[in-house]
């Protein structure tokens, strides 16, 4: 592997610990949205309402990483990468955008929780990326192995990306599930404005 192969590497890998590094960051508190007024939010009348697979389907969208990144170190340490400049620099110009609509999604939605499930005082969320697509946290997540296979096309790379889009997709059913009971019409008119994950398509 050549010096400026490494460096392309070496620049692959932070920007994945940069994207990990602001899950972790917001799944223990450490970063949060200010407050903002004029949300709507779940009625007075919601106690709790949760998925019942949403533990499962978590398992299986981290399955889907789990898979991925193995196949990632593992082509990384046989060196079974692209050659050439074009590929790498999209694949590392994807995982920014994931980066860039990831941190975004987080900056806006102060409700977020990493399981199927709303409570009291839950915040519908229509702001910033979620005025395109009702789930850009999981369209990050799927722009962050689709940039990554871009440049690393191996059968497992390529497994765990199938897994991670497919694990985003259901968990993004489940959710929009529970939004429906909670809101009901609201969110229904919501659904019809924004698209799943893909502006204007899906």
């Amino acid at each position: 592997m050549t010096t400026g192969s490494l460096r392309m590497v070496a620049i692959l890998l932070a920007l994945h610990a940069v994207f990990l590094s602001a899950f972790l960051l917001r799944l223990f508190g450490l970063v949060r949205p200010g407050h903002r007024l004029g949300l709507d939010t779940a009625p007075a009348t919601v106690e709790r309402y949760a998925n019942p697979h949403a533990n499962a389907l978590l398992m299986v969208h981290g399955m889907g990483f789990a898979v991925f990144y193995w196949g990632l170190l593992s082509a990384l340490s046989a060196n079974r990468l692209a050659v050439g400049f074009i590929r790498p620099a999209l694949s590392i110009a994807v995982v920014v955008l994931a980066i860039g609509l990831l941190s975004w999604a987080f900056l806006v939605f102060r409700s977020w929780r990493l399981l199927a499930e709303l409570d009291r005082g839950h915040e519908l969320c229509t702001e910033g990326p979620f005025g395109f697509v009702r789930h850009p946290i999981y369209l990050a997540c799927d722009l962050l192995a689709i940039g990554t296979a871009i440049w690393v096309t191996t059968p497992a790379v390529l497994v765990g990306t199938a897994l991670v889009i497919g694990g985003g997709d259901l968990r993004a059913r489940a959710e929009e599930r529970i939004l429906l009971a909670a809101f009901g019409e609201r969110y229904r008119d919501y659904m019809n404005r924004a698209r799943r994950l893909i502006p204007g398509l899906y």
